[in-house]
């Protein structure tokens, strides 16, 4: 049985067929009250006043079927008595369901797969690297 995420904001990879050439989708996401408290939980947190991210998604020029997804987060957390500002940008490829990463050869950018539906999470990636971001 798979664990409900806190934070799931699914891009479904049909609704962007058809951009063609240079086009990019562009979005943005904000974490709800409940959201955030279940993240802090999570997290070891003590509060997240505010998490938001945005992103533009383009198709791949490097990978076939692929996306290439530039984020940026936003959030303010309390680890414990003392509220920090987070404001990072990452990059990551998402690949084909079924792709073997170890045939993708790119040190510096994170990859996922698309899920079985031809999907991602882009929230459940935004809260990964949100805890990255403060605990590293």
């Amino acid at each position: 049985m798979e664990q409900q995420r806190e934070f799931s904001r699914t891009i479904r990879v049909k609704e962007m067929k058809g951009l063609g050439g240079n086009a990019e989708w562009i979005g943005s996401e904000e974490a709800t009250e409940h959201e955030k408290n279940l993240l802090a939980k999570r997290f070891n947190l003590s509060e997240i006043s505010s998490m938001a991210v945005s992103y533009e998604i383009r198709e791949s020029q490097v990978l076939g079927g692929g996306y290439d997804v530039l984020c940026s987060l936003n959030a303010q957390v309390t680890p414990t008595d003392c509220e920090i500002s987070i404001s990072e940008e990452f990059d990551l490829l998402v690949a084909p369901h079924g792709t073997n990463i170890d045939d993708i050869i790119n040190g510096d950018i994170d990859i996922e797969l698309l899920d079985e539906n031809n999907s991602f999470d882009i929230g459940e990636i935004a809260a990964q690297y949100l805890s990255l971001f403060v605990y590293m």
